[in-house]
């Protein structure tokens, strides 16, 4: 008879592990769709090669080498100049070197 029991308690105890296991969940992970900033005007996509200047539009500092997207500010110099946001750091971008998503 003792051995009924050990039986017994030894499945019941294995039903209840399989009824509180822990059930697999699927994650999806979709590609990110990159979106302005709460802050900025619109979505910017600067071109592979694609020439950032100083604020003052005279010297070069970065080239783009890969296709970014930033977030773009209105100036009064559209459709010639866009201001983006870079970093932590403001450069401007002349046309043909962006467009705006």
């Amino acid at each position: 008879m003792a051995t009924k029991k050990q039986g017994g308690g030894i499945v019941a105890v294995l039903l209840l592990l399989l009824l509180f296991r822990k059930k697999s969940t699927n994650i999806i992970i979709e590609p990110t769709q990159p979106s302005q900033n709460v802050g900025a005007d619109f979505l910017v996509q600067i071109r592979k090669d694609g020439i950032l200047y100083d604020i003052n539009k005279t010297t070069v500092k970065l080239v783009a080498t890969a296709i970014m997207k930033v977030d773009g500010y209105k100036t009064n110099e559209l459709p010639t100049w866009i201001k983006i946001k870079f970093g932590n750091s403001f450069y401007y971008v002349k046309q043909g070197d962006f467009k705006i998503l």
